[in-house]
C-alpha cells in the first residue's frame, strides 16, 4: 500500500517504481531500513533485503569477518561468497569442513570458483574429510584441487565412508588400490566398499599392510571373510601359526584352507616348516599345489625333516620317512 501511495504521487507506475541508495538502484522488490527520498521528495520506510544489506556491508568493508562468512556459507546466500572473496575475507578450513558436514553443496561450489584453493591451501586434506563423511558429491568437486592421496596420510578412498564415494574415486585415472586402502575398509568391515575395490582391474589380493598383515586377516566379520573367500583371498602361515591369542580369535572364522599353502617367506619358509603336529602336515599336504612338498627346503638349505630330526619331532619325521 505504501508503496503504490507513494507511486501514484510520484506519478509512477509500481512497476517502473526505483529508488537510489548510495548510488545503488532499487526497484520496488527492495524496500529501505532508513527514512530515504527518492528523486522527487517523496519520503519511504521500509526495510532493506537481507542480501543487499550484505552487498552494501561488504562493499563498504563495515568490520566484515571470516565469522560473517561462515554465518553466509553455512545460512545465508552462497552467491555472496565471491564478494567476500572480493572484499579479502580470509577462508578458515573449518567453514569449507562444515559446509561439507552439512552438505551446503552450492556454498563448496561457490567457496572452490571464488577462492580457487591450492593443494596446500589446509593441512588437512578436504577430499579425504569429505570421502570419510560420505559426501559424493563434494568428494567429485574436490578431486581438481586435492590429491587422493597426501604425503603421511592415508588414502581419501581407505576412508570412504560408501559405495557412491568409493565410485567416484575408483573412477580415477590411474588411481593406487594396493596402498593399504582395501585392509582398512576390510577391518571396518565396510561390505559395499570393499566389493566395489574388488572390482578395480589393478587390485592385489596377496599385499601386505605396513603391519606385514593380509587382507583376509583384517576381516572382522564372517560375512566379509566369505566375501574375500569368493575373490581368492588368503593368509600367510606364519600369520596362522604363529599368532598370538589376540590374533588367532581376530581371525576365528579363518581355518587352515585360507592359508597361501605355496606362499614363501623371505627366509624360505613355506607352511609345512611352520606345521607342529601330523594333523597340520596331513591337512597342508591335502591342498598344496607342491606334491614335493617333503623336500622343501629353506634359503639356507635346510630341510622339514631336518627341523622335525633337530627339534624331536618324531611324529613328523616318522610320517614325513
Amino acid at each position: 500500500d505504501v508503496k503504490e501511495a507513494v507511486a501514484e504521487e510520484a506519478g509512477l507506475a509500481v512497476s517502473k517504481f526505483e529508488i537510489e541508495y548510495e548510488g545503488q538502484l532499487l526497484n520496488e522488490s527492495q524496500i529501505i531500513v532508513d527514512r530515504l527520498s527518492d528523486p522527487v521528495g517523496v519520503v519511504l520506510d521500509a526495510i532493506i533485503t537481507a542480501k543487499q544489506m550484505a552487498l552494501i556491508k561488504i562493499g563498504k568493508g563495515d568490520n566484515v569477518s571470516d565469522n560473517d562468512l561462515r554465518n553466509e556459507v553455512l545460512k545465508g546466500d552462497p552467491t555472496l561468497i565471491p564478494h567476500y572473496a572480493v572484499a579479502g575475507v580470509v577462508l578458515r578450513p573449518d567453514i569449507l569442513f562444515a559446509a561439507v558436514k552439512e552438505h551446503k553443496h552450492e556454498s563448496v561450489r561457490e567457496i572452490l570458483a571464488a577462492y580457487k584453493p591450492s593443494k596446500d591451501t589446509f593441512k588437512g586434506s578436504p577430499l579425504y574429510y569429505a570421502s570419510e563423511l560420505g559426501c559424493a558429491t563434494c568428494v567429485q568437486m574436490f578431486l581438481p584441487y586435492w590429491d587422493i592421496k597426501r604425503r603421511n596420510q592415508p588414502s581419501a578412498l581407505s576412508v570412504a565412508r560408501n559405495a557412491e564415494v568409493a565410485d567416484v574415486l575408483l573412477a580415477v585415472d590411474g588411481i593406487n588400490v594396493n596402498d593399504g586402502s582395501l585392509h582398512r575398509a576390510v577391518s571396518q568391515n565396510r561390505i559395499e566398499v570393499v566389493k566395489r575395490i574388488l572390482q578395480h582391474p589393478s587390485i592385489s589380493l596377496s599385499m601386505l599392510n605396513c603391519e606385514g598383515r593380509t587382507i583376509l586377516s583384517c576381516a572382522t566379520s564372517k560375512e566379509m571373510v566369505d566375501l574375500l573367500r569368493e575373490n581368492g583371498a588368503k593368509i600367510t602361515s606364519s600369520e596362522f601359526f604363529l599368532s598370538n591369542s589376540w590374533a588367532k580369535y581376530r581371525m576365528r572364522f579363518l581355518t587352515i584352507e585360507d592359508i597361501d599353502v605355496d606362499r614363501r617367506s623371505d627366509d624360505g619358509d613355506s607352511a609345512f616348516f611352520y606345521a607342529q603336529d601330523i594333523n597340520e602336515l596331513q591337512k597342508l599336504a591335502s591342498i598344496s599345489k607342491d606334491k614335493d612338498w617333503a623336500l622343501q627346503y629353506r634359503n639356507d638349505g635346510t630341510t622339514i625333516l631336518h627341523l622335525a630330526c633337530e627339534k624331536g619331532r618324531s611324529s613328523i619325521s616318522d610320517f614325513m620317512l
